[in-house]
C-alpha cells in the first residue's frame, strides 16, 4: 500500500502540467534516487555491477552557488556513497 501512495504522489507531481517548473522536476530526480539505489541493491546480482560501474564513471554532483537544490544533491551524494559501499 504504501508502494502505490508513493507512486500516486510522484504521478501527482508530475501531472501538473504547466506549473511543472524544472525545479520542480530535478527535485523529483534527486529525492527519487535514493529509493531507487535502495531498490537495485535489494536485487543485488548484476544489476548492482552495473550500477556501481556507471556511478563510478560520471563526477560527483555539480554545486552552485545559491544552488535551490543543494540539499537534495547533497542527500543523492550520501545515498550514492553508501551505494558505492556495497
Amino acid at each position: 500500500m504504501l508502494q502505490s501512495r508513493r507512486f500516486i504522489d510522484i504521478h501527482n507531481q508530475i501531472s501538473q502540467g504547466e506549473g511543472t517548473i524544472y525545479y520542480q522536476v530535478g527535485k523529483l530526480a534527486f529525492d527519487l534516487l535514493p529509493i531507487l539505489l535502495s531498490r537495485i541493491k535489494a536485487l543485488g546480482g548484476s544489476q548492482v555491477h552495473r550500477v556501481t560501474h556507471s556511478l563510478r564513471s560520471h563526477p560527483p554532483f555539480y554545486l552552485i552557488k545559491d544552488d535551490s537544490l543543494q540539499l537534495e544533491k547533497v542527500k543523492a551524494a550520501q545515498a550514492i556513497e553508501e551505494f558505492l559501499k556495497v
